[in-house]
């Protein structure tokens, strides 16, 4: 993808890259080549896995913001509305976010919460497992999932996109059939392959990315909107920019509630979503 310190070329790839070496790119910092090391930390990357079976619409997340990492894995019931999140945030840790498709792994653990990605293009899926005990009232799950991404049957959306010079935005995503077991305190989801279907999200991006870029696509007469989709406060943060920079038409929406977080300053009426200007994104704790 990175050639010489340059990318190679921009656009969309017919097939998932061998070697995503992003931080090979040469950054520059009020004039000065960034090194290495403040090169990694800028770096924010992640998987993310949507899994949709008859009932529920399952998430499998791990993220690594350098300064930070977090994972979370949330069901949400399609048939009764109920929405089930664990979450986990460590400053460091055991986490690792795959640098590339083909045979890579990512991981976060912690106490009592442990999730696991095994990317196996080259035998056409990828596993998921995850183990995280009961709490505070939200039951245990247990999950081996897996994502079946055969790429001679399924193509995938592989994209290199400029969001700066020489700033490279990579993103991997697909559809594909899905199968395994996930276990909710004591009801087991079986995934029938010939039925249910997973969404696989690989990306790197943020808000200051979204402040840089938007510009390039309003002069560009693009709209666009942030991709949401994971916990409910991602919507009200796609909704925050999207009344900060405009060009945003529709905003991707996430059902249910996030504990801890007071989001009652957001109203959403006949489709139209009205935000706070409170500080930190308008959403008080409450805990």
């Amino acid at each position: 993808m990175v050639v010489d310190g340059q990318v190679a070329e921009f656009g969309a790839f017919k097939e998932p890259f061998r070697e995503v070496n992003l931080l090979d790119v040469e950054l520059e910092l009020n004039g000065r080549r960034a090194p290495r090391a403040l090169r990694e930390m800028r770096l924010k990357e992640w998987e993310h896995f949507g899994i949709i079976s008859e009932e529920y619409y399952f998430g499998m997340v791990i993220f690594d913001a350098k300064f930070m990492g977090t994972s979370f894995f949330y069901a949400y019931n399609r048939k009764t509305g109920e929405f089930i999140e664990h979450e986990r945030t460590s400053m460091g840790g055991p986490l690792r976010v795959a640098r590339e498709l083909w045979h890579g792994e990512c991981y976060y653990r912690h106490f009592g919460y442990i999730m696991e990605f095994e990317n196996r293009l080259d035998s056409g899926m990828h596993r998921l497992r995850a183990q995280i005990r009961e709490k505070r009232g939200k039951p245990s799950v247990e999950a081996e999932v897996f994502v079946l991404e055969d790429l001679e049957r399924y193509q995938p959306l592989v994209q290199v996109s400029p969001i700066a010079k020489n700033r490279p935005l990579y993103t991997h995503k697909t559809a594909c059939p899905v199968e395994g077991r996930i276990v909710l305190g004591g009801r087991e989801v079986l995934l029938d392959p010939e039925r249910d279907v997973a969404l696989m999200d690989v990306i790197g991006f943020g808000l200051t990315a979204w402040r840089r870029v938007m510009p390039e696509l309003i002069s560009l007469r693009v709209q666009a909107s942030p991709h949401a989709w994971g916990i409910p406060l991602k919507t009200l943060y796609a909704a925050q920019i999207a009344a900060g920079l405009g060009n945003v038409i529709t905003v991707e929406g996430v059902p249910g509630s996030t504990g801890g977080a007071d989001t009652s300053g957001y109203s959403l009426i006949d489709g139209r979503i009205s935000v706070p200007d409170g500080p930190g994104f308008g959403i008080p704790l409450t805990t």
